[in-house]
């Protein structure tokens, strides 16, 4: 990445990183690395917790904004670390988790590849021509990090919603990760706590995600 200064930037992401905790502390250390032509720059890292993101600049001296001044010295190499990503959750932070409604989502196109991914029972069935919202919900939930939530997940989070209304849960009909068989997957009304079984190509059940 260039700036708009002209400073490089090397941008690293660790998707195995974790989430950091209350006690977790981030403790900087610095280290002479070889550049070449007998010279070393200070290349700050840290050992105390596993970095997801880091990123190196290279400001070359002269582009003063960028530089880093320590004991009345200038160094041309910064980098940075975020160790982990903090606690959050962008819908309803309830005692099985995080759950968030997805605001949309598409089905797994019928006898696509990644159909088998999804729904490998509905790519080998005679309902494989059509399209999968089930499978697309798992999707959906799957590249957020999170996941569909099975039957009992799905009834916790219609019970919290009748304990506390003023928590804003929707009601309405929501896949759960259950499938009665290729064809069929259950769903939990969040109005009742009713179970039911609808056909996974059908378009008219939303979607709740589950994460830490």
């Amino acid at each position: 990445i260039i700036l708009a200064d002209g400073a490089t930037l090397i941008l690293t992401y660790n998707p195995n990183a974790g989430i950091i905790g209350d006690g977790d502390t981030v403790t900087p250390s610095f280290a002479d690395l070889p550049i070449g032509f007998g010279r070393t720059k200070k290349f700050a890292y840290t050992t105390s917790v596993t970095s997801s993101i880091d990123f190196v600049m290279d400001v070359n001296g002269f582009k003063g904004p960028n530089s880093e001044a320590r004991n009345g010295k200038q160094y041309d190499i910064r980098s940075f670390k975020v160790a982990k990503f903090s606690k959050g959750c962008t819908g309803w932070d309830l005692k099985l988790g995080c759950v968030y409604q997805l605001p949309s989502y598409e089905p797994v196109k019928g006898r696509s590849e990644e159909m088998k991914t999804w729904d490998s029972n509905w790519s080998k069935s005679n309902w494989r021509m059509y399209d999968n919202y089930w499978a697309g919900a798992k999707k959906a939930c799957a590249e957020l990090g999170m996941s569909l939530p099975d039957k009992s997940q799905l009834i916790s989070i219609y019970e919290e919603r009748e304990k506390n209304p003023s928590l804003g849960i929707p009601s309405g009909f929501f896949w759960s990760a259950f499938e009665y068989d290729a064809r069929d997957a259950a769903r939990v009304n969040l109005y009742n706590g009713h179970v039911l079984s609808d056909h996974k190509n059908g378009n008219s059940s939303k979607v709740m995600c589950v994460g830490d």
